[in-house]
């Protein structure tokens, strides 16, 4: 696997978008801990693996996943619920293997470095905040920024705008199938980390322009 320099200059890259969850911290099992209390509270026994598959996508997405039969009424309620489940749950938050070596890493090579999120920026913050990360983030994206959630290419195209640079000078690092999706829908570099819940031959299928097993692989 080339290092994160190499790939830079080999494919002319001008802005480099991060996703959050699941790819430079460790919060996937917080935040489907509190899909599963959610559903309870709607009346609904949602399989651990239906949630886990749907990773990525904000809160009322995975909702309309996983209770097929929830309201429009209801979602944005429990959407909101879910936010301040996970709120409460959130204690110490760890980045993953290679996570702040490679933010300080781009931070040497002086590119944008943009974090484009499904969670709402109240969460993020308090994410970034307890795993030690904050400084490395002046650009964000979160869930507020947009209209649709991934795999809805929107996220990565306003955080490419937000870096300075077209979308296809853009690379997107992520963790699951809607993060490539949405990435390769805004036509952008992109880089799938199998840290998450998804695993190297599901990530693969979509194919992305690489695949690594964990950050570290790309210092």
């Amino acid at each position: 696997m080339p290092s994160i320099g190499a790939i830079i200059e080999r494919w002319g890259i001008e802005c480099v978008i991060l996703d959050l969850d699941g790819t430079l911290v460790d919060t996937l099992g917080i935040h489907v801990e509190a899909f599963v209390r959610v559903a309870k509270e709607i009346g609904a026994d949602v399989p651990v693996e239906l949630i886990e598959q749907n990773m990525g996508r904000t809160a009322a997405d995975v909702l309309r996943a996983i209770v097929p039969e929830i309201s429009e009424s209801e979602l944005a309620f429990y959407a909101k619920r879910k936010e301040d489940v996970l709120a409460q749950l959130l204690g110490e938050v760890r980045p993953l293997p290679g996570a702040a070596e490679l933010l300080k890493e781009l931070k040497r090579l002086g590119l944008p470095v943009v974090l484009a999120s499904s969670t709402t920026l109240e969460n993020v913050e308090k994410i970034l905040k307890a795993s030690g990360l904050a400084g490395f983030f002046e650009r964000m994206v979160t869930a507020e920024d947009v209209a649709e959630g991934k795999p809805n290419p929107d996220v990565f195209v306003k955080a490419a705008a937000k870096g300075g640079a077209s979308t296809s000078k853009s690379l997107v690092i992520g963790d699951s199938i809607h993060d490539v999706a949405a990435a390769m829908a805004a036509g952008c570099f992109t880089i799938a980390v199998a840290s998450g819940k998804h695993t190297v031959d599901q990530l693969r299928g979509l194919k992305p322009n690489l695949v690594a097993k964990e950050l570290a692989e790309l210092l």
